[in-house]
This record gives structure tokens, C-alpha cells and sequence, in this order.
């Protein structure tokens, strides 16, 4: 921040929140048929490659001999979420019974019980200095998480889409105790958070509308060479469109009926294989309400 000597500071913070644990619709279970030289199991599995290497180390039956009927499922969500403890209990019973026919269904108890482990806690902190009329000249992030994976724990935040000459981020990769699993949104989910948050702060600080805040500093990332991190041309014309296409598709800047609010955030998660995502939701009394808006990249499709 040493380049900054001078500028007016703006200091904030966020958190990721408490350890959550995700679980499908469903709780764990699967059919299963063990015969001396066959396994055929009916389960819902995110992964059914994965799910035949478990039913052919449990059946004690080469991978060949086992067939996966992989059934429709409430919700995937990763690591301890394509029930692998449920259909290795359902082949182990069945195997005993050479043949007949097993349907083991565990209760909702049970589901949350056997050895979930949580996904992880993370944390950030933001420091900008800003000029006068409110944009950032430089920009401080730290965070903290564990067992993020991966790139998770500095996606989106590595690669800043926000203009600002001057920008330091570090990360923590602190050990604990507590057995967690990768998290869900591959990172994004909290890094985009702490993004969109500090930068509706800086937009409040500058007393700016927080839709064209974000377009000025989108808009004045370079489009000759990449900006922060390998921030694209591309990239800045893509999250420009989508922006724009959400704003008009919410109404913003319309009036709203007392005891509404309406706000905008912007991510795409700096990967080759994802696209921009914009949404636009309007909460009553603190719960999320009527509308509730996002648009793609390419700005031709929605959802």
C-alpha cells in the first residue's frame, strides 16, 4: 500500500461464515444383486466409474463382472455426496445371500450421521486506497481457508477484474483438526463473495451506484493486454455485456416499493471453461424476493 501514501483509506472485512455441510435430496441407499461371478446395483452416484471400483473391492469381484445401473439423483455435490458407504453396505448384505435381491434405504439420521466431514471455513480481509472521486489506486486482499483443493483457495481472487493500478493478495492455507472435505462452487463460492462485497463497500464509500461502479472499473481494464492475474480482453468485453444485459433486464435504476432493495454482483470464476455470471436480486425485509436474474458470457442466452 506504500504507492498509495496519501489517498483516502477505505478498510473492510468479510467472512465465508460456518462450516456447512451439503447433502442430496435423497439419503444414501441402492438395490443390489450378488451372484458368484455378478453384481448388478441400482444407485444414484455422481460418479458411476467410481461407484463400480467400490461394489468390485466390496464384492471381492473383478470390475468386468460389475454392472452399475446408475438411477436418477437429488443433487451430486462432490466428496461424501454420491453415498459410497450406502451401496458398499448394500453389496456387502447382499453378497451373503447369493442372489436374492437387497433394497437398503438409510434414514435421513443416518444420511447426515456416518462420517460426514464439513466443507471448510474461510476468511478475508480488504484494504483499498482510493481517490477522490472513489475508484480504488490500490488494493490489499488476504484470506484464509482450509482444505480448499486445488486452486480454489485463490480462484477469481488471483486473477482482480476490477481495474486498479496497484494490487497485493496473499493467501493462508492455515492446518486444523477438523477433517474437512473440498468445497463446493470450486472456490468461487467464497472468493466472489468477498469480491462483490468489498466492492459494493467501495461503491457505497463513493457514494456511486454500485452497477455503474462495477462498469467504470470493468471498463477500464486494458484491451490491448491482459489486466491482473491474465484478466483478458475478452474476458472485460464479456463481463461488460453480461452486466449490461442484467441491469436492463432487472430494471435497475427503476423505483422500488418501500421496504425493497435491489443488488448486483458479477463473477466467472477466471476459469477457461466457465462463463460470466451476473445476477440481479431484489430482497424484502432481508429475504430474497420477487426477482432474481443472471445472463451468460456470450450474452445471447439466460437463465
Amino acid at each position: 500500500m506504500a504507492a498509495a501514501r496519501g489517498w483516502r483509506a477505505v478498510k473492510r472485512g468479510a467472512t465465508a461464515g460456518v462450516m456447512g455441510i451439503t447433502r442430496g435430496m435423497e439419503p444414501g441407499g441402492a438395490t443390489a444383486i450378488v451372484t458368484p461371478n455378478r453384481v448388478d446395483i441400482w444407485t444414484g452416484a455422481q460418479s458411476p466409474d467410481v461407484a463400480l471400483r467400490y461394489v468390485a473391492e466390496e464384492a471381492g469381484i473383478a470390475p468386468e463382472n460389475v454392472y452399475v445401473h446408475a438411477m436418477f439423483m437429488g443433487g451430486g455435490y462432490g466428496i461424501d455426496n454420491q453415498n459410497p458407504r450406502a451401496f458398499q453396505q448394500a453389496v456387502a448384505v447382499a453378497k451373503t445371500l447369493n442372489g436374492r435381491p437387497v433394497k437398503l434405504l438409510w434414514s435421513r439420521e443416518e444420511d447426515w450421521g456416518f462420517g460426514l466431514r464439513p466443507r471448510p471455513m474461510g476468511v478475508a480481509t480488504f484494504k483499498a486506497a482510493v481517490d477522490a472521486q472513489g475508484y480504488p489506486v490500490a488494493i490489499e486482499v488476504r484470506t484464509a481457508g482450509q482444505n480448499y483443493g486445488g486452486d480454489q483457495q485463490w480462484r477469481g481472487l488471483s486473477a482482480w477484474p476490477y481495474y486498479v493500478p496497484n494490487y497485493r493478495y496473499t493467501t493462508t492455507h492455515p492446518r486444523s483438526h477438523v477433517p474437512c472435505v473440498p468445497r463446493r462452487a470450486t472456490g468461487s463460492s467464497t472468493n466472489a463473495f468477498y469480491q462483490e462485497s468489498f466492492i459494493d463497500e467501495l461503491a457505497h464509500a463513493a457514494s456511486k451506484d454500485p452497477y455503474q461502479y462495477r462498469r467504470e472499473l470493468i471498463a477500464r481494464n486494458p484491451t490491448d493486454r491482459p489486466g491482473i492475474g491474465n484478466f483478458t480482453p475478452a474476458q472485460r468485453n464479456d463481463w461488460l455485456k453480461v452486466l449490461d444485459l442484467a441491469a436492463k433486464m432487472s430494471g435497475w435504476g427503476t423505483p422500488l416499493p418501500e421496504g425493497r432493495a435491489r443488488g448486483i454482483a458479477i463473477d466467472d470464476r477466471r476459469r477457461p471453461s466457465r462463463n460470466s455470471t451476473t445476477a440481479v436480486a431484489e430482497a424484502r425485509f432481508g429475504c430474497i424476493a420477487s426477482t432474481s436474474r443472471s445472463t451468460r458470457a456470450s450474452a445471447s442466452s439466460t437463465r
